[in-house]
């Protein structure tokens, strides 16, 4: 049932944003997140499986941006995905729709925490264990797809990866600036 969550989420982030057969937002969507998706492998924080930003999670932040600012423009989106996603607080989790509450196969916090610790503890050797732990379990980022069953699409986030994720965007935000000042 997993595997086809991607195509199931970018299905209903598309129906979430076609508002009244407008094309409008799906254009602009498509537009940023392309756009993204190429900064995001040109800086090297793409790719989920290491604990990056991935297809999934840069489309869910797209639409998110776009549901907040409907009549923002591609360059005022693209600001505001720096300003925005620097400034969230990662404690509370991203989604596009309420949370359903159909039973173990939907997202769950508790559920999620569980799993990264049962993972991590058969993996990691005894002696450096709580160490380590300490910074691979909590989650650092959550964004949570659309539709049932709902999936952290930033499970593998560690400390690590978060703080390289948080300091390209830094790094975007400052070059964004730069490009758009010595334009005008």
């Amino acid at each position: 049932m997993f595997s086809i969550g991607g195509y199931k989420s970018n299905k209903l982030i598309l129906e979430i944003l076609e508002i009244n057969g407008n094309n409008e937002l799906i254009n602009k969507f498509r537009i940023v997140l392309k756009t993204l998706k190429y900064w995001a492998k040109g800086n090297f924080i793409y790719g989920g499986k290491y604990g990056f930003l991935n297809g999934s999670s840069l489309s869910i932040l797209t639409a998110k941006l776009i549901l907040l600012f409907p009549s923002g423009s591609v360059p005022f989106l693209l600001e505001k995905f720096f300003f925005v996603y620097l400034n969230w607080n990662w404690k509370y989790p991203i989604k596009i729709e309420k949370l359903t509450n159909f039973g173990s196969q939907g997202w769950n916090y508790n559920l999620d925490i569980n799993s990264k610790n049962n993972l991590y503890k058969n993996n990691i050797e005894e002696i450096n264990k709580k160490r380590k732990l300490k910074y691979l379990i909590p989650m650092f980022m959550t964004i949570i797809t659309p539709g049932y069953p709902e999936q952290n699409t930033m499970f593998n986030v560690n400390l690590s990866t978060f703080e390289i994720i948080q300091r390209e965007l830094i790094k975007g935000k400052n070059k964004y600036k730069f490009i758009f000042l010595t334009k005008i």
